[in-house]
């Protein structure tokens, strides 16, 4: 996800896109609460299961 500014008309507004999609205006009333819950969600994921090395292992043999 980038998180930016983008120019709308004759102004800057907060912006933010995913992967390579369409930016989406975030209005400055809701931008706040919408970052709080991805702040969140990121910590109860990290709680949860991010902390985890992930990695495979290498085979044996191999």
């Amino acid at each position: 996800m980038v998180v930016g500014l983008i120019e709308h008309g004759d102004r800057l507004a907060a912006a933010l896109r995913v992967d390579d999609g369409k930016a989406a205006l975030v209005p400055l009333e809701m931008g706040g609460e919408l970052l709080k819950a991805l702040r969140e969600t990121l910590e109860s994921w990290w709680r949860l299961d991010g902390h985890r090395d992930l990695t495979p292992e290498p085979r044996a043999g191999r």
